[in-house]
């Protein structure tokens, strides 16, 4: 009986363990099946070479851990939006340094004439309303529309995320 008793104490210490200890290492990331992009600098392959996409910072980034077409997801944020339209249509040229070993040079984009994304608020009455952001591809024609309820959680699975 004390052995049986030994045992049932330590499955329980071990239990009440576990649980935070899931949660702790959930919080870090471990159980996503993204891998967060903080130690890379985003790029843009031109030609087999990579140039700075700059603005563009990793810190808004994450891809897939496992799958064999990974996809790149990026935070909206209204101005990095834009720059990844301009990547994506090829609104940029590219300028060539020797400042990074790793990079060929930096990006230059072309022109912010075109904008790929507007934010509009819509009132529900006087005082609140919601943002949607309107998303436009080069001919002016709107391809997505998103409504920021505030509601979502601030983690990779929100769909304030664009995947690409």
């Amino acid at each position: 009986m004390k052995f049986r008793l030994k045992i049932t104490i330590f499955a329980v210490i071990i239990g009440t363990l576990l649980i935070p200890a899931y949660f702790i290492l959930q919080t870090y990331g471990v159980f996503q099946k993204e891998k967060v992009l903080s130690d890379y600098a985003l790029a843009v392959d031109v030609n087999g070479k990579s140039y700075e996409a700059w603005p563009l910072i990793n810190s808004f980034a994450a891809m897939d851990k496992e799958e064999d077409n990974r996809q790149l997801y990026y935070h909206v944020d209204m101005n990095h939006i834009q720059y990844l339209f301009h990547i994506a249509y090829q609104e940029f040229d590219v300028r060539p340094s020797e400042d990074n070993p790793y990079l060929a040079g930096t990006v230059s984009y072309r022109s912010t004439e075109n904008e790929y994304v507007k934010s509009e608020k819509q009132y529900t009455n006087a005082k609140d309303f919601t943002t949607v952001l309107n998303f436009y591809n080069k001919d002016k024609q709107v391809i997505y529309t998103y409504q920021n309820t505030g509601k979502g959680m601030d983690s990779w699975f929100n769909p304030s995320f664009i995947r690409g």
